[in-house]
């Protein structure tokens, strides 16, 4: 694929990013997005992707290796400051929440990441085979995996579903008011990139820490001050993010 045709696939990604994040996946218009992204082809989404709902597809598949690209980092960073690398609830908790903060971070001043991800029923594991479909989704998955493990030998399956899902629907909110409020410190001050860094390293210690709380409320461990170095050490080990830019025929190379 020539850089140019990358260039375009990319542009139609991140405007069904945008559009899917405003408008959901069915008010979402591939002749608007083409529109957007100012391109005469109408065939273009069916020739770089095959159809709609693949070209969707490729809007996760183009964060997601970098989400667990960070998830990975961020693991290998907590348990080198963590005493014998036991990683509480909270440990697991943040290690899901932190790579949106990347994505983000990375994506600003306008991103939409966050919204799309709503729209999309991402923050619930298991709302698809991505695991399967994505070699590189092991981290997130065993994330996911661990928690529900440790929250199964604590808590009966009735009490741990009933928190589960409030506490899916509270993260999915408080991520998108965070994306919103860190879009506008972006555009008001394109200067103060520290800032923005710092509220959302700041949210994901919160976040991780009222999530888990409200999950595991018998035996709650608070994440510690150098959470945020760890955060930081990930974003420095991965630097810029290299974004995947597939099709719906190789999300699997």
């Amino acid at each position: 694929m020539s850089s140019k045709g990358d260039a375009l696939k990319e542009k139609i990604i991140l405007e069904t990013e945008s559009q899917v994040a405003i408008l959901g996946e069915r008010g979402a218009n591939t002749r608007v997005i083409l529109e957007k992204v100012g391109t005469a082809n109408s065939g273009a989404v069916q020739y770089h992707f095959g159809s709609k709902n693949a070209l969707v597809e490729a809007v996760w598949a183009y964060r997601s290796k970098v989400v667990n690209e960070y998830c990975a980092a961020y693991m290998a960073a907590m348990k080198s400051s963590v005493a014998n690398q036991e990683l509480s609830l909270s440990h697991l908790v943040s290690a899901v929440l932190a790579p949106h903060a990347y994505v983000i971070r990375h994506a600003l001043p306008e991103s939409y990441y966050a919204a799309f991800v709503c729209k999309n029923g991402g923050f619930a594991p298991g709302a698809s085979e991505r695991d399967v479909d994505y070699p590189w989704y092991g981290p997130l998955h065993d994330c996911w995996q661990a928690i529900d493990e440790r929250l199964a030998a604590s808590l009966p399956e009735s009490i741990l579903q009933q928190r589960r899902r409030a506490a899916l629907h509270y993260t999915g909110n408080a991520w998108l008011m965070i994306e919103q409020r860190c879009c506008e410190l972006a555009r008001r001050f394109p200067s103060e990139t520290q800032l923005v860094v710092s509220q959302l390293q700041d949210f994901v210690i919160r976040l991780s820490n009222c999530v888990s709380a409200s999950l595991l409320r018998e035996d709650f461990t608070p994440l510690s001050a150098n959470i945020a170095e760890s955060l930081e050490r990930a974003a420095e080990a991965l630097g810029e993010p290299d974004w995947f830019i597939g099709s719906a025929g190789d999300y699997g190379h």
